[in-house]
């Protein structure tokens, strides 16, 4: 009876841990990312897949984490070709099995499948022709499955700036499809947006979408609503606020 006690005691124990873990590497993301700290981002990776029997909101985390240090080794392909690959293949891989745990979110599954199958193309592009109608039909797919995911407007964000107008890509569009995720997110969790990577890179990806427009003021209020959050994110204050252009 006491040895159940006690196995009865530490799980108790285990869920507020591994609550508590979640949010130290939420933090320790954002550090990273403001930072450039991406040797970090990958430790906490690699911890957070030695987790046995990880909750729903513990793998949707990781594959966001997973998500996000793909896209910075696909910035530089020359030197991370190969840990793109094998980080994006660990993505697919939880991403498959978050898809098979109870109540899922079916328009978080369809947006990241749609954002790696983008990554695959950057990889390998030959295989564009073949794979890249999917990535368009799922971002898609995926805002009409909830209006309400922020993550589903973020890709299908991405989709839209960088589709051909041919084919019905639209700069202005993206950008409006980004607000409406940057709106949901500032709604949905006001408390956590602060220490939130993917948070301040949608505020960027924001501004470098209207720089693309020569929209100077938009481009200076996005940084200014970065620097708010994170005044000490050296490379918005120094590198891209020093060099944004006078209107």
């Amino acid at each position: 009876m006491c040895y159940k006690k006690t196995i009865f005691t530490l799980s108790l124990i285990a869920i507020p841990l591994v609550a508590c873990l979640a949010q130290s590497d939420s933090y320790a993301i954002y550090r990273a990312y403001i930072e450039k700290d991406m040797e970090s981002w990958r430790q906490v990776i690699d911890r957070r897949r030695n987790i046995e029997n990880p909750s729903k909101e513990y793998m949707e985390e990781t594959i966001n984490y997973e998500y996000g240090f793909v896209a910075w080794c696909l910035a530089d392909l020359g030197k991370t070709r190969d840990l793109a690959q094998e980080y994006l293949d660990y993505a697919v891989e939880d991403l498959e099995l978050y898809e098979d745990m109870d109540s899922c979110r079916e328009s978080r599954v369809m947006a990241y499948r749609s954002a790696f199958i983008a990554y695959e193309m950057k990889l390998h592009p030959m295989r564009t022709p073949f794979i890249g109608v999917k990535s368009v039909k799922l971002s898609r797919e995926a805002v009409q499955a909830d209006s309400t995911d922020y993550f589903a407007y973020i890709q299908r964000g991405n989709v839209l700036y960088y589709l051909p107008a041919l084919f019905g890509g639209s700069k202005k569009t993206a950008i409006e499809t980004y607000k409406q995720a940057r709106d949901i997110m500032q709604s949905g969790f006001d408390s956590k947006a602060r220490h939130n990577w993917l948070y301040l890179n949608l505020w960027l990806t924001i501004a470098d979408a209207c720089k693309g427009l020569r929209d100077y003021a938009q481009v200076k209020t996005c940084y200014d609503s970065v620097l708010k959050i994170a005044p000490d994110f050296d490379w918005v204050r120094d590198d891209l606020y020093g060099n944004l252009p006078s209107e």
